[in-house]
């Protein structure tokens, strides 16, 4: 069977996007909150294919995941155990507060741990656009979750003027 959705806003990809994710096979933390953003997304969105039973339900298996491959420092790797990755600990963090936003039931403990943690890579000195574009994330979810970020952002400025001066205003960071 086929669908087919039409509209001016993107939220109509969100349902096909959904189906997709579902079925996919792998369980690391980024496939696992990719996983489960659309749901939290939908959540309070009936008319755009959103469940709120499924969102819980999805909230907690993420939970549990994600608990699993939050590290001491509450950094997340892409499997248990593994190293932590900063992007991917931004990205969960990220996955959290939305659900926290929608007042979705998150776990204080967790979501605290992965906010200091992101804290940490907020404070970093970048050696590359990339690592700048994962900090500036970070600064921007920490800001949004009502975090005084200004401490941060010299550093940053600083490494993008003087090693991305030509690039990293056209780049997402």
């Amino acid at each position: 069977s086929a669908d087919a959705a039409l509209s001016t806003l993107p939220l109509s990809l969100i349902p096909g996007l959904k189906g997709y994710l579902e079925r996919y096979p792998y369980g690391c933390t980024e496939q696992t909150v990719s996983k489960a953003l659309p749901a939290v997304l939908l959540y309070g969105n009936a008319d755009l294919g959103g469940d709120s039973k499924l969102a819980e339900t999805s909230l907690r298996h993420t939970v549990t995941r994600l608990r699993e491959m939050q590290n001491s420092e509450g950094g997340f790797g892409y499997w248990p155990g593994g190293s932590v990755n900063d992007f991917v600990s931004v990205y969960a963090l990220h996955y959290l507060l939305l659900a926290r936003e929608k007042h979705m039931p998150v776990p204080d403990d967790l979501l605290r741990r992965a906010e200091e943690y992101a804290k940490q890579i907020a404070a970093k000195t970048p050696n590359s656009l990339s690592e700048a574009r994962t900090i500036a994330y970070a600064i921007y979810l920490l800001t949004r979750d009502g975090v005084v970020t200004a401490n941060y952002l010299p550093g940053l400025l600083q490494y993008l003027e003087n090693n991305a001066r030509d690039t990293w205003r056209n780049d997402l960071t």
